[in-house]
């Protein structure tokens, strides 16, 4: 009787150590293996990289570097630049005078060269002039005298009268180079005829 209690036992105990054998290789196959991770190493800095800027450092840096920058205009040569009108006004004198023929009057002169003037477009004579007594006709012109030649379309007649009127001559041409511009007058009778605010008016564009 103990004999078969024995082997009752035994093969009870070898039936439990199978099934714990056939469950624990079930439960190794289930399992897929574990890889082992390493862990990624912090980024050693390099002793001979430069070191981080601030942020100060980059403000001041891009500063300068905005600084630094100018900017290329490029111009179109199709584009010109527009000539201003400009005027210039050549002062003579003023005098009284009279003469039945052609003379200068005294002081009323000037040197002019219109190589001084860039683009020359108009040039005129103008003059006030005016008699007290109102009772004679009066003729004025301007005279090259470095030329030894009236101006050309400088002469202006004067009808007569005791109020100033202001004569303007038709465009005239100077002489090129430095030439000496007089002011001649002829009057009717021997009575003075009065002139003033003589000037050439140089017109450029």
């Amino acid at each position: 009787m103990k004999i078969l209690l024995v082997i009752v036992i035994s093969f009870l105990f070898g039936n439990v150590l199978y099934l714990n054998w056939v469950i624990l290789g079930n439960q190794k196959t289930a399992i897929s293996p574990i890889t082992e991770t390493k862990p990624i190493p912090s980024p050693v800095a390099n002793p001979q990289s430069p070191q981080v800027c601030s942020q100060g450092c980059m403000a001041a840096i891009e500063q300068a570097t905005k600084s630094a920058i100018t900017p290329i205009l490029v111009q179109n040569q199709s584009q010109t630049t527009a000539a201003v009108p400009q005027e210039f006004i050549v002062p003579l004198g003023s005098a009284s005078f009279t003469s039945t023929t052609w003379a200068t009057i005294p002081g009323l002169q000037v040197y002019l060269n219109p190589s001084n003037y860039s683009n020359i477009t108009k040039v005129t004579f103008e003059a006030s002039i005016f008699v007290p007594t109102a009772n004679e006709t009066a003729t004025i012109q301007l005279f090259n005298q470095t030329a030894g030649h009236p101006v050309w379309n400088s002469q202006m007649f004067f009808a007569g009268g005791a109020t100033p009127q202001l004569m303007i001559s038709q465009p005239i041409t100077l002489d090129p180079g430095n030439n000496l511009y007089q002011v001649q007058m002829q009057t009717q009778l021997e009575y003075p005829a009065n002139v003033s605010q003589a000037i050439i008016r140089i017109e450029t564009n």
